[in-house]
């Protein structure tokens, strides 16, 4: 996990592309996977990840798909990059359960953020810890 971001209207669309910005700014290279669900789909947005370089973008599409779009999603390889997916969601599950995202113990924006801030860096230095 490289950032996280309250946002005050919450939309998925391009939230793919700004985190594929942030990791090229960070690391200098387009990570190999982009893995996301429904709501972040859209043509536009698997454009772009694959202009700024993303090797495999594995976000499924919505409504009715052409056979094109069918025989893709039921690749292999498109399939083992979605289960990347599931990590995503596990991890998000462990700060709720694990390191208090449910309920944050500061107040406004500001507070929230520093809470989910925190989870995420005791996440983190756990996973480390573990790792020895």
């Amino acid at each position: 996990m490289t950032r996280y971001q309250i946002l005050s209207h919450p939309t998925e669309h391009g939230q793919a592309v700004e985190a594929v910005a942030h990791h090229c700014a960070l690391f200098a290279h387009p990570p190999g996977l982009v893995a996301g669900d429904r709501g972040v789909h859209s043509a536009e947005t698997q454009e772009k990840l694959k202009a700024a370089g993303v090797k495999r973008v594995a976000i499924p599409a919505s409504g009715k798909l052409s056979e094109e779009r069918q025989a893709l999603e039921h690749t292999r390889t498109w399939k083992r990059g979605y289960r990347r997916r599931a990590g995503i969601e596990g991890r998000s599950a462990s700060l709720r359960r694990d390191y208090g995202w449910r309920k944050s113990r500061y107040h406004g924006l500001d507070g929230m953020e520093r809470w989910l801030g925190l989870g995420v860096i005791e996440s983190l230095l756990r996973r480390i810890a573990l790792a020895k």
